[in-house]
């Protein structure tokens, strides 16, 4: 019985850390899309004229979002986003077998 109720915590965790991480990927899709439109707008329709709200609405939106995109991934990914205890280990590995190999 107990060994049911772990396994169904653990899935219920992964399944809200798939699902987390899927929100976090369309809040990145959607960030890119609207900013990319949000710069071209910016350098395109903007640039012969001197309307500096629009270009800072643009730079506040981009600047506000990133902060709060940036925020989202770290509480998602964690604060080992780029290297994981895992790539440690087989980077050690890699390294004790490179070492063996120049030895031999």
């Amino acid at each position: 019985m107990e060994e049911k109720y772990t396994k169904k915590k653990k899935y219920v965790r992964a399944h809200k850390k798939v699902k987390a991480l899927k929100n976090f990927y369309i809040h990145l899709c959607i960030f890119l899309i609207v900013n990319i439109i949000n710069i071209l707008l910016v350098l395109i329709i903007l640039k012969d004229r001197n309307e500096n709200f629009w270009i800072w609405m643009a730079s506040t939106v981009l600047v506000t979002w990133s902060i709060v995109l940036i925020i989202e991934g770290w509480s998602i990914f964690g604060s080992h986003l780029l290297f994981k205890k895992s790539w440690e280990d087989r980077k050690i590995e890699e390294f004790m077998k490179e070492e063996e190999q120049i030895w031999e």
